[in-house]
């Protein structure tokens, strides 16, 4: 429960029990009789006893809810920062594990071109083949095709 609609309740429950005081204080000046307004206000202070116990055992659980959460989310933060830097050790130990194991010229020729990966669109489009006759004949989007077009383009560039 959050803490503001705990204390709606309990100002909710405080407005009852005033509210049954006027009540009480306005009967007891219509009667007039002393027995029976001396028993409605027992009844009322017992009526509020109780109100401020439950209210008080009410706010103690509350505190404890809290208190527990607090300490939860501390947990939690806890665990996050001990993960990444688990994630940054990791990723050091990688990169040189990485930079070690190949050297970079290895590395290059990992890399192919876009070229060499889709031969089969290259050469359709080297015959003079539209966007979309290559897209139907190689099973691709007109999109893919224009997107692996454009970034053979700039990868041409690049060299």
């Amino acid at each position: 429960m959050e803490p503001i609609f705990l204390n709606q309740v309990l100002f909710i429950i405080l407005g009852i029990g005033i509210t049954t005081i006027l009540i009480a204080n306005s009967m007891k000046k219509k009667t007039k009789e002393d027995s029976s307004s001396t028993h409605v206000e027992q009844l009322l202070n017992q009526f509020m006893e109780e109100m401020e116990s439950d209210n008080e055992r009410l706010m103690t659980k509350l505190k404890l809810q809290k208190e527990l959460l607090e300490d939860q989310l501390s947990l939690r933060d806890k665990k996050i920062e001990l993960l990444s830097s688990h994630i940054s050790e990791i990723q050091k130990q990688l990169n040189q594990l990485i930079s070690s194991t190949r050297p970079k010229k290895e590395l290059e020729q990992i890399k192919s071109s876009i070229a060499d990966r889709y031969p089969e669109l290259f050469a359709l489009l080297a015959d003079g083949g539209t966007i979309e006759e290559i897209a139907k004949k190689t099973g691709m989007g007109k999109g893919e095709v224009l997107l692996i077009i454009q970034l053979s383009k700039e990868e041409g560039e690049q060299r």
